[in-house]
């Protein structure tokens, strides 16, 4: 069983336990560290993160059928009647975290539109594997997979907006202290 597999069908409880702990290490992990160290990190785990997701959503799967759900949010109604689409959009929202957690790191010196970058990026690498896996018949291409793709991402950035305003903090208490 592949570790996707394992993390794929445990309890969702243990799932939401491990996605808020990788969410809390992150944030502490990059509070120390600095300039071209931070953005090194941040785009090699942006890059891992992307290529993960490229394996987990094509590469992984085998061929099957066109299948297409073009209409928002059809998935949550859907999941009234097969709660098992719950877990689904979670591991969707899941596997978009990392990248969104990473790639704020990587992006120098546009302070100002890391988040639009951030979300835009989750968008195109969302879109893009959805057509690639309506192509190949690799997965269905649904819509509220691109919406819970760009919401992960975009949840994954608040660890870097915690983690710099952390830093922020501790640096401007450092140099009162110093004073």
């Amino acid at each position: 069983m592949s570790f996707f597999h394992w993390f794929y069908v445990q309890p969702m409880g243990d799932v939401y336990l491990e996605m808020f702990l990788m969410f809390s290490a992150w944030t502490i992990f990059t509070i120390p560290l600095k300039g071209k160290v931070k953005r090194i990190i941040g785009a090699v785990f942006a890059v891992l993160s992307a290529m993960a997701i490229v394996y987990i959503t094509v590469l992984d799967r085998s061929a099957g059928e066109h299948m297409a759900n073009f209409i928002p949010f059809y998935t949550f109604e859907a999941a009234k009647i097969q709660p098992e689409l719950y877990r689904t959009m979670a591991m969707n929202v899941f596997l978009f975290m990392p990248l969104g957690m990473s790639l704020p790191f990587a992006l120098v010196g546009k302070k100002r539109y890391r988040l639009i970058i951030v979300v835009l990026a989750a968008l195109l690498l969302s879109c893009a594997i959805e057509a690639v896996q309506f192509s190949l018949a690799r997965g269905m291409c649904d819509i509220d997979d691109v919406i819970c793709n760009v919401t992960g991402a975009f949840l994954g950035y608040w660890s870097f907006y915690i983690s710099e305003r952390i830093s922020d903090f501790i640096k401007r208490h450092n140099e009162k202290r110093a004073r």
